[in-house]
């Protein structure tokens, strides 16, 4: 009979090992893919589509508004993307396929007219900056159309040019900015854009370092690297901010 327990006893602990034992998990790396409207109209929401193939279910689709961007996670590999126009959910305004690679950050740009708009991919590269520091990180990209070439000068500074020539469709890299609060208490870096053939103006962008929640929001305060992006036409310029980190 105690033999019979102790076997018993025996099989109910391998029993208990053997259902305990967790199958080992698979990491699977993610990704940041942030994608911008630059789209050269008031109108045009974007509907983004990861899978061209699979079909849109537009009640639990993203949106992105004209002069916005979101941030998306969770997607590595060879994406077929698709951008609809949310006023027309079944034919798409662009196709293009991207490479995201996993644990990257990536960014891809939709510009161009409504009818016939552009993508630009591009990988970031995004250094840490400590918050407390009144420096931020900037960048460019022009995506305005009949801008072959831009010079890029801080307004207060026009000693300094800040870039002297971007071409089209082309991502500057990041520069570092300090602002003295003492000399410039409102933390705004003036920028001012021209065609660099003729060297005529085509614009100016203020670029605020909110000191305050109470001025713009949350992700604006904690947004330590921007991307400036130089959208719609040479005599129509549109500029727009996109936070990166």
């Amino acid at each position: 009979m105690k033999l019979y327990r102790y076997l018993l006893a025996a099989l109910c602990i391998v029993y208990m090992l053997f259902s305990c034992k967790k199958e080992k998990l698979v990491y699977i790396p993610s990704s940041s893919l942030t994608i911008v409207n630059a789209i050269n109209s008031d109108c045009t929401v974007i509907v983004p589509s990861f899978n061209r193939e699979a079909k849109l279910r537009f009640l639990v689709a993203d949106t992105i508004r004209p002069g916005n961007f979101h941030e998306y996670g969770g997607y590595a590999g060879t994406l077929p993307m698709a951008m609809f126009d949310r006023k027309d959910t079944v034919n798409a305004i662009l196709k293009q396929d991207i490479n995201v690679i996993p644990e990257s950050i990536s960014t891809l740009y939709i510009a161009g007219e409504p009818n016939n708009p552009i993508g630009l991919y591009k990988q970031d590269t995004i250094a840490t900056l400590n918050r407390a520091d009144s420096v931020i990180n900037v960048r460019f990209v022009n995506l305005c159309a009949g801008l072959n070439g831009a010079s890029i000068q801080i307004s207060d500074k026009p000693e300094l040019q800040f870039l002297d020539n971007l071409s089209f469709k082309a991502v500057s890299s990041f520069k570092t900015l300090k602002v003295d609060t003492k000399q410039v208490p409102s933390r705004i870096i003036p920028f001012t854009i021209k065609e660099r053939a003729s060297g005529n103006e085509i614009g100016t962008y203020d670029l605020k370092m909110v000191s305050s929640i109470m001025d713009v929001g949350y992700e604006i305060l904690n947004a330590k690297s921007v991307t400036i992006v130089l959208a719609g036409t040479s005599t129509s310029l549109r500029v727009m901010r996109v936070n990166n980190y």
